[in-house]
């Protein structure tokens, strides 16, 4: 459901967390973001979802399932998802990027890429949302 719900946002990022894997830092790195955001974009329609997948599932189906997924021979491709506080972009329910928290140096810095990546201005609503693929 979590899942479904970020999808169905116009726009979201999500938060894959696992609890097998030491996220301190990633998940300081995303409550920054969350705030960054939020005081530059007060009627942004960005959802931001925070997602334990050892409740979800094993194989991260439910996020690995959405149009936009990396696709390689054998499938569907989840080895981009390995416990390091990875972050999911999705734009009209596609994903648009995928990328570890802590690759950024701080939250002005996710905050900047967001924008580009879904295509938001400051303190504005999405632009179009179709999103950039990577």
């Amino acid at each position: 459901m979590a899942v479904q719900n970020a999808a169905q946002s116009p726009n979201a990022v999500v938060f894959v967390y696992v609890p097998w894997a030491p996220m301190r830092p990633q998940i300081d790195r995303f409550a920054e973001f969350t705030l960054a955001w939020q005081s530059d974009h007060e009627n942004s329609s960005i959802g931001f979802h925070f997602i334990n997948f050892g409740e979800v599932c094993d194989d991260y189906r439910p996020l690995s399932s959405l149009p936009g997924w990396p696709i390689r021979d054998e499938g569907r491709y989840v080895g981009q998802l390995g416990g390091w506080g990875e972050l999911v972009w999705i734009a009209n329910g596609r994903v648009v990027h995928i990328q570890t928290a802590l690759d950024f140096s701080d939250a002005s810095e996710l905050v900047a890429f967001t924008r580009a990546v879904i295509g938001v201005e400051k303190h504005g609503e999405a632009l179009v949302a179709t999103g950039r693929q990577w």
